[in-house]
């Protein structure tokens, strides 16, 4: 199954060029080696013969992104907690971030 991109494929003793892009898949229709080699940046997912009756490739891919999705989601909520924690400990008041005073900065040529 290709994600993305697009690869080409082919199988040993099959003088057949195949090439599979973006929501195709391919099942190799004879036994032996096969090579696989991506003509762009490509994700591909290889799957042994009595896992393609599941989903569709569409649906895998939904189904990944969602779960990366929610892994960044929970790091991220995880990061702030840290960083909270960090800031205000426990027997402390709520830390309260104060911006500093702005200074103003005067440039002086090199000859004085």
């Amino acid at each position: 199954m290709v994600f993305e991109g697009q690869v080409w494929i082919t199988q040993d003793d099959d003088q057949r060029d195949i090439v599979v892009g973006a929501g195709e898949s391919f099942r190799a229709d004879q036994p032996g080696l096969m090579l696989v080699e991506a003509l762009s940046d490509s994700k591909v997912m290889l799957l042994e013969a009595d896992q393609l009756s599941g989903p569709s490739s569409y649906a895998l891919h939904r189904w990944a992104r969602e779960q990366r999705g929610a892994a960044v989601g929970r790091a991220l909520r995880d990061g702030v907690a840290a960083l909270r924690r960090a800031l205000a400990p426990a027997s402390d008041p709520p830390a309260v971030l104060v911006r500093p005073a702005q200074r103003s900065l005067t440039a002086c040529a090199a000859g004085r």
